[in-house]
């Protein structure tokens, strides 16, 4: 579960197959996320986080390219 924005850039970071995976993640963090203007470095490349709505205060994010 993720509970801190730290968590989510580690999900991507060990996720085995991170273009293609997802997590939902809550609108506290996705807040929190969006205001600190978050990126996140893997392997030497910054990667963003997209949000996409799903309802009910519930994101699914997943990672994209910059």
């Amino acid at each position: 579960m993720i509970k801190t924005i730290e968590d989510l850039k580690d999900y991507f970071l060990y996720s085995k197959d991170r273009f293609n995976d997802y997590v939902c993640v809550d609108t506290k963090i996705r807040k929190e996320w969006m205001l600190n203007a978050e990126t996140t470095i893997i392997e030497g490349r910054v990667y963003r986080i997209l949000f996409k709505n799903l309802g009910g205060g519930v994101w699914k994010a997943t990672i994209a390219g910059l």
